[in-house]
């Protein structure tokens, strides 16, 4: 896991498929990321999120999971089903050039754009 990113993956799905790649019990994650329990590691991987870990929580998990703290924060993030806005353009020059350029479409061109996206879209399933 390492090598790919989290998106779309529920924190509890991460822990889990972490711990058992790493061959680690929550306590030993929870020991790793300096955690004061392994029960936080457990109930994270076990119960639905009501709301989003602490950032400290976040942090341990990421430490003693070995991965990114980004990756974790956007499991989390996926778990409590918040809406993900990128901030970085895509390194794809078509994409970039779509996104870049809306600003200066019409509402009109803007529906057209969007109506040939969800045609596209559909074309697919």
């Amino acid at each position: 896991m390492a090598d790919q990113t989290a998106v779309a993956m529920t924190l509890a799905n991460l822990i889990e498929e972490r711990r058992r790649q790493l061959r680690l019990s929550y306590r030993a994650v929870a020991e790793a990321g300096g955690m004061k329990t392994h029960r936080t590691v457990h109930a994270l991987a076990t119960t639905p999120l009501k709301s989003m870990p602490e950032a400290a929580t976040l942090e341990g998990l990421a430490r003693g999971l070995q991965l990114k703290l980004e990756d974790v924060t956007r499991a989390a993030q996926e778990a409590c089903r918040y809406v993900i806005y990128e901030t970085t353009l895509p390194s794809d020059p078509t994409k970039r050039m779509i996104i870049s350029n809306m600003e200066e479409l019409t509402p009109e061109q803007l529906k057209a754009v969007a109506a040939t996206v969800e045609a596209l879209r559909n074309s697919n399933k």
